[in-house]
């Protein structure tokens, strides 16, 4: 269902003025201003629409989500097991704000959404969203390559001499055109598990490392990150120890966000990680001596892992879905985590 105008359907808090717009002074009345009954446009318009909803859903009988108060927005997507509830629901929605009611979803928020009943499948992609990047930058007939970047290249700074290009222009240039995540049912008790892994000093000039993490339900991929290290690390433990807690805390939400859900994980979420030492670090501090100076914030993991929220298990280097997240890997390895996180079907865009 989409919201029409929803941002002038909530309640302003405040009492807020404004100079008329240019053509629409009163001539007669030169020194006056506008009060606004309507806020389109104001900072504060997108907190004024999410509480008018929020208010009203919370009056209906339905209860927030502590892990995230904001799952909903202008573009609602309504589940429901009881077609006639559903159906209920979706009226008293529109009887307080003007709505669309577009059917089964097909096409929200830039994403192509495919079910199969048959199979138990759900799919999302961009393909429409790809097709604008191609034309906006010329490249409708480039040619596929099988990964976006090659084992073994490291950039560096440009000299005084080279010309700079914007980066975000060659982010936005590369994407995977028919590729998306398929979601598979199974069963009524998901469990949560990730994985975590770090590119130890990957930043030839920084020497800074990169965290990962993947996390999954079941074979499907729900959660995924990549992003350098705030500092750099003096070893392979401990660039994986930050990862790991970074990981960690992701895990310690999503589990939040299950349980607000219906889904609440009665064990451990497993973590898997590759580095015997960032392993043993999560559970006791025996390398004390050569891992003193990590920061506390990092020890995190080791508290959730003494209160069984999570635990640390070992996972051979060939089985790391979260090195897809770290480093530029060969062709075979690319292509098998890919799968892994749900996607069959690639065509790498260069």
């Amino acid at each position: 269902m989409g919201v029409m105008t929803a941002f002038l359907q909530g309640e302003l808090d405040e009492v807020i003025f404004m100079k008329p717009p240019e053509g629409y002074v009163d001539q007669e009345r030169p020194d006056h201003v506008c009060k606004l009954n309507y806020f389109y446009g104001l900072k504060q318009a997108a907190r004024c629409w999410n509480s008018a909803i929020d208010t009203f859903l919370i009056s209906n009988g339905y209860t927030k989500s502590n892990a995230d108060p904001s799952l909903y927005v202008d573009d609602i997507l309504c589940f429901s097991n009881n077609i006639e509830m559903l159906k209920k629901e979706k009226e008293a929605l529109a009887k307080r704000f003007q709505v669309e009611d577009m059917g089964e979803v097909s096409y929200v928020l830039g994403m192509s959404v495919k079910r199969n009943r048959e199979a138990r499948t759900l799919t999302i992609n961009q393909p429409k969203y790809l097709e604008g990047v191609l034309k906006r930058f010329g490249m409708q007939e480039c040619k596929p390559v099988s990964t976006p970047l090659e084992p073994g290249r490291k950039f560096e700074s440009l000299s005084e001499n080279d010309t700079p290009i914007d980066v975000r222009e060659y982010q936005m240039a590369i994407g995977t055109f028919n590729s998306g995540l398929t979601f598979t049912a199974h069963g009524n008790n998901p469990v949560l598990y990730g994985y975590a892994d770090a590119d130890w000093g990957g930043n030839v000039e920084t020497r800074r490392s990169t965290s990962g993490y993947v996390f999954q339900i079941q074979n499907n991929t729900i959660s995924w990150f990549s992003k350098r290290q705030a500092s750099v690390s003096r070893s392979t433990t401990e660039a994986e120890y930050i990862a790991l807690s970074t990981a960690c805390q992701e895990a310690v939400w999503l589990r939040r966000l299950l349980s607000d859900i219906g889904l609440k994980q009665d064990v451990p979420s497993t973590i898997f990680e590759n580095n015997q030492g960032a392993n043993e670090l999560s559970k006791n501090p025996k390398f004390h001596n050569r891992t003193k100076h990590i920061d506390v914030s990092f020890h995190f993991i080791r508290e959730q892992v003494n209160r069984n929220i999570v635990c640390v298990k070992y996972c051979r280097t060939e089985n790391m879905l979260a090195d897809v997240m770290t480093k530029a890997l060969p062709k075979v390895y690319f292509e098998r985590f890919r799968d892994m996180m749900g996607d069959k079907r690639h065509c790498m865009i260069k």
